[in-house]
Protein backbone atom coordinates (compact mmCIF):
# COMPACT_ATOMS: atom_id res chain seq x y z
CA UNK A 1 0.00 0.00 0.00
CA UNK A 2 1.12 3.18 -0.55
CA UNK A 3 2.35 5.73 1.92
CA UNK A 4 -0.29 8.20 3.94
CA UNK A 5 0.54 11.80 5.52
CA UNK A 6 -1.34 11.99 8.60
CA UNK A 7 -1.46 14.68 11.53
CA UNK A 8 -1.76 12.58 14.61
CA UNK A 9 -3.49 14.63 17.88
CA UNK A 10 -0.58 15.45 20.13
CA UNK A 11 -2.98 17.60 22.45
CA UNK A 12 -2.16 21.23 21.75
CA UNK A 13 -0.49 20.65 18.60
CA UNK A 14 -0.67 18.33 15.84
CA UNK A 15 2.19 15.57 14.82
CA UNK A 16 3.02 15.32 11.26
CA UNK A 17 3.62 11.70 10.34
CA UNK A 18 3.61 9.42 7.43
CA UNK A 19 2.08 6.23 7.99
CA UNK A 20 3.18 2.95 5.50
CA UNK A 21 0.63 0.84 6.44
CA UNK A 22 2.06 -3.29 7.32
CA UNK A 23 1.76 -5.36 10.57
CA UNK A 24 4.29 -5.54 12.50
CA UNK A 25 5.14 -1.76 12.06
CA UNK A 26 7.72 0.14 13.47
CA UNK A 27 8.12 4.14 14.52
CA UNK A 28 11.01 5.66 13.81
CA UNK A 29 12.18 8.67 15.17
CA UNK A 30 14.63 10.85 13.98
CA UNK A 31 17.55 13.07 15.22
CA UNK A 32 18.57 16.63 15.99
CA UNK A 33 16.84 19.06 13.67
CA UNK A 34 15.70 15.71 11.34
CA UNK A 35 12.69 15.20 10.20
CA UNK A 36 10.71 12.28 9.61
CA UNK A 37 13.04 11.36 6.13
CA UNK A 38 16.10 12.64 8.05
CA UNK A 39 19.28 13.57 6.37
CA UNK A 40 19.92 12.06 3.03
CA UNK A 41 16.68 10.05 3.46
CA UNK A 42 17.55 7.77 5.67
CA UNK A 43 14.69 6.81 7.31
CA UNK A 44 12.16 7.17 4.76
CA UNK A 45 14.82 4.77 2.87
CA UNK A 46 14.58 2.35 5.90
CA UNK A 47 10.59 2.55 5.66
CA UNK A 48 10.97 1.48 2.19
CA UNK A 49 12.91 -1.69 3.14
CA UNK A 50 10.81 -2.70 5.50
CA UNK A 51 7.64 -2.25 3.55
CA UNK A 52 9.35 -4.69 1.04
CA UNK A 53 10.24 -7.10 4.29
CA UNK A 54 6.27 -6.53 4.87
CA UNK A 55 6.59 -4.35 7.76
CA UNK A 56 4.79 -0.93 8.14
CA UNK A 57 6.05 2.21 9.33
CA UNK A 58 4.86 5.22 10.51
CA UNK A 59 7.59 8.55 10.17
CA UNK A 60 7.20 11.47 12.48
CA UNK A 61 8.17 15.18 12.70
CA UNK A 62 9.11 15.96 16.28
CA UNK A 63 8.55 19.34 17.72
CA UNK A 64 9.93 22.33 15.89
CA UNK A 65 11.17 20.08 13.32
CA UNK A 66 10.40 19.66 9.61
CA UNK A 67 6.86 19.80 8.98
CA UNK A 68 5.76 20.87 12.37
CA UNK A 69 3.97 24.12 13.68
CA UNK A 70 6.00 24.35 16.77
CA UNK A 71 9.05 26.37 17.21
CA UNK A 72 12.55 25.18 17.76
CA UNK A 73 12.03 26.19 21.13
CA UNK A 74 9.20 23.98 21.74
CA UNK A 75 11.86 20.98 20.88
CA UNK A 76 12.53 19.72 24.49
CA UNK A 77 13.41 15.95 25.83
CA UNK A 78 10.00 16.12 27.43
CA UNK A 79 7.84 17.07 24.39
CA UNK A 80 9.64 14.46 22.14
CA UNK A 81 9.17 11.98 24.29
CA UNK A 82 5.21 12.68 24.76
CA UNK A 83 4.85 13.07 21.05
CA UNK A 84 6.99 9.54 20.46
CA UNK A 85 4.97 8.37 23.11
CA UNK A 86 1.42 9.53 21.16
CA UNK A 87 2.71 7.95 18.14
CA UNK A 88 4.20 4.68 19.80
CA UNK A 89 -0.24 4.56 21.34
CA UNK A 90 -1.55 5.42 17.74
CA UNK A 91 0.62 2.35 16.10
CA UNK A 92 -0.24 0.03 19.22
CA UNK A 93 -4.15 0.47 18.74
CA UNK A 94 -4.33 0.02 14.91
CA UNK A 95 -6.57 -2.85 14.45
CA UNK A 96 -4.15 -5.13 12.31
CA UNK A 97 -1.75 -3.98 14.78
CA UNK A 98 1.06 -7.62 15.37
CA UNK A 99 3.93 -6.47 17.24
CA UNK A 100 5.40 -2.55 17.45
CA UNK A 101 9.10 -1.62 17.08
CA UNK A 102 10.94 1.47 17.41
CA UNK A 103 13.85 2.96 16.07
CA UNK A 104 15.53 6.12 17.42
CA UNK A 105 18.64 7.52 15.41
CA UNK A 106 21.34 9.70 17.22
CA UNK A 107 18.87 11.76 19.94
CA UNK A 108 15.97 10.20 18.98
CA UNK A 109 18.20 7.35 20.31
CA UNK A 110 17.95 9.27 23.63
CA UNK A 111 14.48 10.30 23.47
CA UNK A 112 13.60 6.47 23.06
CA UNK A 113 15.08 5.01 25.64
CA UNK A 114 13.51 7.41 27.88
CA UNK A 115 10.58 6.99 26.32
CA UNK A 116 10.66 3.01 27.38
CA UNK A 117 9.57 4.50 31.06
CA UNK A 118 6.10 5.07 29.03
CA UNK A 119 5.84 2.29 26.14
CA UNK A 120 7.57 -0.99 25.92
CA UNK A 121 8.50 -1.61 22.36
CA UNK A 122 8.42 -5.19 20.95
CA UNK A 123 11.53 -4.21 19.67
CA UNK A 124 13.83 -1.46 19.69
CA UNK A 125 16.72 -0.88 17.65
CA UNK A 126 19.07 2.81 17.82
CA UNK A 127 21.39 4.23 15.29
CA UNK A 128 24.53 6.10 16.58
CA UNK A 129 22.83 6.68 19.76
CA UNK A 130 23.34 9.73 22.28
CA UNK A 131 23.55 8.06 25.52
CA UNK A 132 24.17 11.50 27.91
CA UNK A 133 24.90 14.87 27.51
CA UNK A 134 28.26 14.56 26.41
CA UNK A 135 31.33 17.38 26.02
CA UNK A 136 29.39 18.65 22.31
CA UNK A 137 26.52 20.08 24.69
CA UNK A 138 28.33 21.67 27.22
CA UNK A 139 29.82 25.09 25.95
CA UNK A 140 26.23 25.43 24.00
CA UNK A 141 24.71 25.03 27.71
CA UNK A 142 26.87 27.69 28.55
CA UNK A 143 25.22 30.23 25.39
CA UNK A 144 21.67 28.80 26.12
CA UNK A 145 21.69 29.94 30.11
CA UNK A 146 23.11 33.68 28.96
CA UNK A 147 21.21 34.18 25.87
CA UNK A 148 17.99 31.65 26.28
CA UNK A 149 18.96 29.66 23.52
CA UNK A 150 22.05 27.94 21.56
CA UNK A 151 23.16 27.60 17.77
CA UNK A 152 23.78 24.38 16.73
CA UNK A 153 27.11 24.21 14.66
CA UNK A 154 26.76 24.17 10.89
CA UNK A 155 26.23 20.73 9.43
CA UNK A 156 25.76 19.64 5.76
CA UNK A 157 22.41 18.60 5.42
CA UNK A 158 20.90 20.33 8.09
CA UNK A 159 19.23 23.68 8.32
CA UNK A 160 20.12 26.21 10.87
CA UNK A 161 18.72 25.01 14.37
CA UNK A 162 18.93 26.59 17.84
CA UNK A 163 18.79 24.94 21.25
CA UNK A 164 16.09 26.17 23.73
CA UNK A 165 17.44 26.48 27.07
CA UNK A 166 14.48 23.67 28.42
CA UNK A 167 16.08 21.38 26.41
CA UNK A 168 19.67 21.27 27.76
CA UNK A 169 17.48 21.32 31.65
CA UNK A 170 15.06 18.39 30.18
CA UNK A 171 18.22 16.52 29.13
CA UNK A 172 20.49 16.54 32.12
CA UNK A 173 17.14 15.87 34.06
CA UNK A 174 16.39 12.24 31.66
CA UNK A 175 17.84 9.00 32.60
CA UNK A 176 17.74 6.86 29.77
CA UNK A 177 20.36 4.95 30.64
CA UNK A 178 18.12 3.80 33.99
CA UNK A 179 15.17 3.59 31.57
CA UNK A 180 16.70 1.08 29.55
CA UNK A 181 18.27 -1.26 32.18
CA UNK A 182 14.58 -1.84 33.18
CA UNK A 183 13.64 -3.09 29.27
CA UNK A 184 13.91 -6.52 28.43
CA UNK A 185 12.51 -7.16 25.19
CA UNK A 186 15.58 -7.53 21.64
CA UNK A 187 17.24 -4.45 21.28
CA UNK A 188 19.73 -3.50 18.25
CA UNK A 189 22.61 -0.91 18.32
CA UNK A 190 24.18 -0.26 15.34
CA UNK A 191 27.25 2.52 15.68
CA UNK A 192 29.66 4.03 13.81
CA UNK A 193 33.10 3.35 13.91
CA UNK A 194 34.36 7.23 12.95
CA UNK A 195 31.28 8.79 14.19
CA UNK A 196 33.22 12.10 15.70
CA UNK A 197 29.76 13.39 17.49
CA UNK A 198 28.15 10.49 19.69
CA UNK A 199 31.24 8.40 19.26
CA UNK A 200 30.86 4.44 19.19
CA UNK A 201 31.88 4.51 22.91
CA UNK A 202 28.40 6.23 24.06
CA UNK A 203 26.73 3.01 21.50
CA UNK A 204 28.70 0.77 23.89
CA UNK A 205 28.04 2.75 27.03
CA UNK A 206 24.17 2.32 26.14
CA UNK A 207 24.74 -1.49 25.49
CA UNK A 208 26.43 -2.34 28.60
CA UNK A 209 23.22 -0.88 30.58
CA UNK A 210 20.85 -2.53 28.13
CA UNK A 211 18.60 -5.13 30.35
CA UNK A 212 17.59 -6.76 27.40
CA UNK A 213 19.04 -10.40 27.39
CA UNK A 214 18.80 -10.35 23.68
CA UNK A 215 20.83 -6.85 22.78
CA UNK A 216 23.08 -7.33 19.63
CA UNK A 217 25.28 -4.40 19.24
CA UNK A 218 27.29 -3.85 15.66
CA UNK A 219 30.06 -0.98 14.67
CA UNK A 220 30.52 -0.02 10.91
CA UNK A 221 33.65 0.41 9.93
CA UNK A 222 34.72 3.38 8.08
CA UNK A 223 31.48 4.96 8.59
CA UNK A 224 30.51 8.38 10.31
CA UNK A 225 27.69 9.34 12.01
CA UNK A 226 25.22 9.42 9.50
CA UNK A 227 26.73 6.46 7.69
CA UNK A 228 28.12 7.99 5.17
CA UNK A 229 25.11 9.04 3.48
CA UNK A 230 25.83 12.37 2.14
CA UNK A 231 28.36 10.67 0.27
CA UNK A 232 28.89 9.71 -3.46
CA UNK A 233 29.39 5.91 -1.65
CA UNK A 234 25.99 4.95 -0.68
CA UNK A 235 27.84 1.33 0.85
CA UNK A 236 27.61 2.28 4.25
CA UNK A 237 23.86 3.53 4.71
CA UNK A 238 22.70 0.71 2.77
CA UNK A 239 24.57 -1.70 5.33
CA UNK A 240 22.97 -0.01 7.98
CA UNK A 241 19.38 0.08 6.36
CA UNK A 242 19.33 -3.58 5.29
CA UNK A 243 21.23 -4.72 8.96
CA UNK A 244 18.09 -3.17 10.65
CA UNK A 245 15.30 -4.08 8.04
CA UNK A 246 16.63 -7.49 8.33
CA UNK A 247 16.51 -7.35 12.37
CA UNK A 248 13.21 -5.41 12.55
CA UNK A 249 11.42 -7.61 10.25
CA UNK A 250 12.78 -11.21 11.83
CA UNK A 251 12.42 -9.72 15.55
CA UNK A 252 8.64 -8.65 14.95
CA UNK A 253 7.27 -11.73 13.01
CA UNK A 254 8.82 -13.68 15.50
CA UNK A 255 6.17 -11.74 18.45
CA UNK A 256 3.90 -14.07 19.80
Amino acid sequence: MSEQKLRLDGGAHQIPAIWQPGAPAVLLVHGTNGSKDDVGGLLRRLAHALAARGVGSLRIDLPGCGESDLPQSACTITSQVADVTTAFRWLSARPETTGVGVLGFSQGAFVTAQATTAITPDALAVWSPMSRVGDFFTELHEIAKRDGSAPMPPSPGFSPWRFGLEWFETALAARPLTALAAYTKPLFVLAAADDDLTGPAQARELFAHAGSHRAHLRVLSDADHIFNVLTDDQHKAEEAITLTADWLATTLKETP
